[in-house]
């Protein structure tokens, strides 16, 4: 099982090779990756009889960067 943060990541990871195959098959059919992954998963799942659920979850926001610290004593030129 992965950690709790890998719980809250949307994001999946692919073998290069995999991706050049899907990529390539997106383009022949002029479909997207996302749409088409989506769908693919969306038809297993629906035939493995997993649950839709009834409310997903926002994605997290990322977290804001701080600013950047003012160069003080330190000269350019």
């Amino acid at each position: 099982m992965g950690s709790r943060r890998d719980d809250k990541r949307r994001d999946i990871s692919i073998k290069g090779e995999t991706y050049t195959r899907l990529k390539a098959h997106c383009v022949a059919i002029e479909e997207s990756i996302s749409r088409t992954v989506n769908g693919w998963v969306n038809e297993k799942l629906d035939a493995l009889g997993v649950p839709v659920p009834e409310r997903v979850e926002p994605r997290p926001s990322k977290e804001p960067e701080e600013p950047p610290k003012p160069l003080s004593g330190v000269h350019l030129f």
